[in-house]
């Protein structure tokens, strides 16, 4: 289905875009950085969004995906993102995002 299609370019692009603002960034950095944030909040719902609404179809054919979990911050997905990335930052301020 070429919405599919569509919406998981939306998912890929906003991806990516968070991979780039974070980029070089400490935890610390992150933290202290309420526009970096909100920033990558918004990517985060933009994900979220495009995975709603992605066909039932796709989702069967990919059940390796967490598609349950990825349709919004309601879920706990936005929280599950979070603890990655503070994981992905690492434990000490000195290191940086590594996606």
């Amino acid at each position: 289905m070429w919405r599919d299609d569509a919406y998981l370019l939306d998912m890929l692009l906003a991806t990516r875009k968070v991979q780039q603002f974070t980029q070089g960034v400490t935890w610390n950095q992150f933290r202290g950085d309420e526009l970096l944030q909100n920033a990558v909040m918004r990517l985060i719902q933009i994900v979220g969004e495009a995975a709603r609404k992605v066909s039932p179809e796709f989702k069967q054919a990919h059940p390796e995906i967490p598609w349950q979990g990825s349709s919004g911050c309601t879920t706990g997905w936005c929280t599950t993102i979070f603890a990655s990335s503070r994981a992905a930052f690492g434990r000490s301020s000195k290191k940086t995002c590594r996606p």
